[in-house]
């Protein structure tokens, strides 16, 4: 089993666009093609080896996009 995490903020307020996965106990951060705006408070879930991310927002600025991380080609494209 695997667990992805995508974004986040940090302490000082500064807002993550890293995509990390954990595997056998282990966290490693995922190198991406086309990686998107940093951001927190976004949605995300896995379908059919696909990561879709909707949304989050960093400081002022509200996202309304959609994402779509292609799992096995390293691949995150943006729409919205």
């Amino acid at each position: 089993d695997t667990l992805y995490l995508f974004g986040g903020r940090y302490p000082d307020g500064h807002s993550s666009n890293d995509l990390w996965m954990r595997e056998e106990g282990r966290w490693k951060l995922v190198e991406t093609i086309h990686t998107p705006s940093p951001r927190y408070g976004a949605t995300m879930s896995a379908f059919d080896g696909k990561l879709i991310v909707f949304g989050g927002q960093s400081g002022d600025r509200l996202f309304n996009d959609l994402l779509i991380y292609e799992i096995n080609e390293a691949l995150i494209d943006t729409y919205g």
